[in-house]
């Protein structure tokens, strides 16, 4: 069963009805050489959203967040982002919004030989011409820019360091400052702690959760992440959406989810939960 609203609290709801949904799904669906990866898709999400995706492997997880962040296109439906219809605006425009939509994702997606300050620098390529993407390889830019970043992440004192000398950690962090410095309205997170330990995988939910919450963006970043760790999911996020071949199968505030709908979503005593 698809839902196209999310089951809120009558305060969640009330602080919904005086924002616009930041990005939007309408019935959208998703084929890969034939095989269906999504259907009938209905979802929106609003400003200050920290929103969990969950379900079995192969559910759809990671193609959800690609066709968030513009890097897929549906086979059918729209998606509007910020109001703008992806598949009616050029190309220009496209690469405009897709600025305001940072991904972390599950690899980092860190050049390992470079200096953290260049991978941190590399969420200003959208905007940097290209001279000044080049000089800054040579000598770093906006170097203030860059360490007030990564303070926020913690990690200050790593910033003229290689990248491959820092711990699994340590690079998530960069990868969360890289996005941070792009300063989008919307971050995805594609499984950001799978590769981590416990206390390492509560730190960074708990970042992720105070990076979105941050004053200075006004009503608050949205944070969209996919997870495999339930627990995170609840300790972390106020919306879990539970997907399952394709589909979305709940859309509740994590307050209101029952046993049941995690039942019927993983089908308990199969390998998938």
């Amino acid at each position: 069963m698809s839902l196209s609203e999310p089951q809120l609290s009558v305060g969640q709801i009330s602080n919904r009805l005086s924002s616009e949904p930041l990005l939007s799904f309408q019935q959208v669906s998703h084929q890969f050489q034939g095989q269906t990866a999504l259907s009938g898709i209905n979802l929106q999400v609003y400003p200050g959203d920290r929103l969990a995706l969950v379900g079995p492997s192969g559910a759809g997880k990671s193609t959800l967040l690609r066709l968030l962040n513009g890097s897929l296109s549906p086979s059918q439906g729209s998606i509007q982002v910020l109001g703008r219809d992806f598949n009616q605006i050029s190309n220009r425009q496209r690469r405009k919004l897709q600025r305001q939509i940072g991904t972390i994702y599950q690899q980092f997606n860190l050049i390992n030989s470079l200096r953290v300050i260049h991978n941190v620098n590399a969420g200003n390529l959208g905007r940097w011409s290209l001279p000044k993407a080049i000089l800054s390889l040579a000598i770093p830019q906006e170097v203030a820019a860059a360490q007030a970043v990564l303070t926020q992440v913690g990690i200050p004192e790593k910033i003229f360091e290689r990248t491959d000398q820092l711990s699994g950690g340590q690079q998530q962090r960069v990868a969360i400052a890289r996005v941070l410095t792009q300063n989008p309205q919307v971050i995805l997170a594609d499984e950001p702690i799978a590769s981590l330990d416990p206390e390492r995988s509560r730190e960074i939910m708990e970042l992720l959760t105070q990076l979105c919450a941050s004053p200075n963006t006004g009503k608050g970043r949205a944070l969209v992440v996919s997870l495999h760790d339930l627990e995170m999911a609840r300790d972390w996020c106020d919306r879990i959406i539970g997907l399952r071949n394709g589909q979305i199968c709940f859309d509740c505030a994590t307050a209101e989810l029952e046993n049941h709908q995690l039942e019927s979503l993983y089908q308990i005593g199969s390998s998938s939960i």
